[in-house]
């Protein structure tokens, strides 16, 4: 997968294809397959060759960890943010945790607060919170 990966990035040459800007990886997905360490190393390693920031869906990502018999920090340590879903595998009635760098961080608070102005369920949105630390500390 990881050598599939590098060759569908896109460096911006042909104008009428957008230029890579991120790299979704998820685990562990929603059937219970998990992705080897190995491979999101291999991935992370392609990531920073390109110079392309890896963002890791981690809804499940307490489920891969248990699955791996990881502490999660092993996972996480291959990207530069991570969304994680409380509500999913945890068990938690509502909420979302986005960890990256303190820019990243920034730049969602932002987007929430203008998101809160659009939505009417602001109250789920209000519950989530941003936690402003680096993935790979």
């Amino acid at each position: 997968m990881p050598k599939k990966s590098a060759k569908k990035i896109r460096h911006g040459v042909d104008i009428h294809e957008p230029k890579t800007a991120l790299i979704c990886v998820e685990n562990a997905h929603s059937n219970g397959r998990v992705i080897a360490l190995e491979t999101m190393q291999q991935i992370w390693q392609v990531a920073q060759t390109e110079g392309v920031p890896v963002h890791l869906d981690g809804a499940r990502v307490f489920n891969a960890a248990s699955a791996l018999q990881v502490d999660v920090k092993a996972i996480t340590q291959y990207c530069d943010s991570v969304m994680c879903c409380l509500s999913k595998g945890l068990a938690a009635p509502v909420g979302s945790i986005l960890a990256g760098s303190h820019a990243l961080i920034a730049k969602a608070r932002k987007k929430t607060q203008i998101a809160r102005r659009w939505h009417a369920p602001s109250w789920r949105i209000g519950r989530t919170r941003f936690i402003g630390t680096q993935c790979n500390d």
